[in-house]
């Protein structure tokens, strides 16, 4: 037995290195790697942006590019249609949470176009990787960031293709929330085929443009973070380095050692403050995409909270499972982004509680004779503390801030709609039919009213 099983242990451990191979370009960072390759594709793919000389290749990505913008019309003409024509309530009310989160999404795809051309100097500068080139501590963060970031879009892109793999093989496409409405195809057939020709790949679209938005900005925070625990390391390395420096020799202290210092730490204040001005110009594309934000704040609180009602009201089944997973997906975005702005105010609150905790007020004895560098000293060192009390939060807009508090009162807040529609065996047992449109309405107008 032992024998046989070899030979399958060693294809096995074969299989998985050419697949490590193949994956190096994403998975290994070299000195001309390029941070931001798999996000090139992932632009390409989901109607970003796209390099060509070609003018009739560049007409077909237009093209392609009005298609979700094209797609929410639509599904807002069939909302309207469903509740005012065929009288449908249940139906209208759930296209409509459809149209919340469609909406939202193609308010962040159009605002995602209009700034990308922003993002491209913080891309040009962490593709540089300038600081401490060359360093094992350097390439360690850097290889940390690269790849977090492939494995993250990789897995999203994988999830995406797999979720409409799913969504055509099961013919969801012809479940009543993605078909035309009856009373089209019975009035006017070639336009319901050919509306439902452009809306069959929304899921893909729309999946897609959600997960485009969500990683062009995120991909470069991970980054950023990086950057700037390289910079917490290059400040500790050198006070600790100088001190050492000034144990060993006690007041012979020579002045070169003094220009050094201040040149050194220059160049670590200089990337600090090259740092957090690309963390600033993020938070300025933030800015810009404020109302979509709060939007998709909304609407991952909604989703969350309606799935969860319905998925205990009605049971769990195969649409409510892939539905479900696309507001975990909400949520999980909301988890990262707060994960990554508290690790950067963290991080660089960190530098300054280590300056100032440091022992360079004991050495600085040492430095009398000459004032001039210890004056140049106490002024970056002001510098320095003064931009690390800078808060570098996130915010959506005055009502929305992304932090670890407004994550818990997403989900405490989810938790109490479901508890207000009446979250309890003795109330689901009444008539299923008036109970739901009882439950949709009690959920909007206990929303409206928050």
């Amino acid at each position: 037995m032992q024998g046989r099983s070899v030979p399958f242990v060693d294809k096995k451990m074969t299989l998985w290195k050419y697949v490590r191979q193949k994956l190096s370009p994403i998975l290994d960072l070299q000195q001309d790697s390029d941070f931001f390759v798999l996000l090139k594709y992932q632009f390409i793919l989901h109607g970003v942006q796209l390099r060509t000389e070609w003018l009739w290749l560049r007409a077909l990505f237009l093209l392609y590019q009005l298609l979700l913008p094209a797609q929410g019309i639509i599904w807002l003409w069939r909302t309207w249609a469903v509740a005012y024509i065929e009288h449908n309530t249940p139906l209208a009310v759930s296209l409509l949470c459809g149209q919340f989160t469609i909406t939202s999404i193609v308010a962040r795809y159009v605002l995602l176009l209009r700034s990308y051309a922003q993002l491209q100097p913080i891309k040009r500068h962490i593709n540089e990787q300038r600081f401490m080139r060359g360093h094992p501590r350097a390439h360690a963060l850097r290889q940390q960031a690269f790849r977090t970031n492939n494995v993250l879009i990789l897995a999203l892109m994988v999830y995406g293709v797999l979720n409409f793999v799913v969504y055509e093989a099961s013919g969801l496409h012809w479940h009543e929330i993605f078909r035309m409405p009856d009373y089209l195809l019975a009035t006017n057939r070639p336009l319901t085929w050919t509306l439902h020709l452009i809306m069959r790949p929304i899921t893909f679209n729309g999946l897609g443009a959600f997960i485009a938005t969500f990683v062009s900005i995120h991909t470069m925070l991970t980054v950023l973070h990086a950057e700037l625990l390289l910079v917490e390391f290059a400040f500790v390395g050198l006070l600790e380095r100088v001190e050492r420096h000034v144990q060993a020799t006690g007041a012979q202290v020579p002045h070169l050692l003094w220009q050094q210092f201040n040149r050194e730490l220059g160049s670590c204040v200089r990337e600090h403050s090259v740092v957090l001005k690309y963390v600033a110009r993020v938070r300025e594309v933030y800015r810009v995409h404020s109302l979509s934000i709060t939007v998709q704040y909304y609407t991952a609180l909604l989703s969350l909270a309606i799935d969860t009602f319905f998925i205990s009201y009605y049971g769990l089944n195969f649409v409510s499972v892939c539905v479900s997973i696309f507001s975990v997906l909400l949520v999980f975005e909301w988890y990262y982004c707060c994960k990554l702005v508290e690790d950067l105010q963290a991080t660089n609150k960190r530098i300054g509680w280590t300056l100032y905790n440091d022992k360079w007020s004991d050495w600085l004895q040492y430095g009398k004779e000459q004032p001039a560098a210890l004056r140049e000293f106490r002024t970056t060192l002001s510098i320095i503390l003064l931009a690390t009390q800078r808060s570098l939060s996130l915010r959506g807009s005055d009502i929305v801030e992304v932090s670890w508090q407004t994550f818990a009162s997403m989900l405490k807040t989810s938790y109490s709609i479901c508890v207000s529609c009446g979250y309890d065996s003795n109330f689901i047992a009444q008539d299923r039919t008036s109970v739901s449109l009882d439950m949709y309405s009690s959920v909007l107008s206990w929303y409206s009213q928050r």
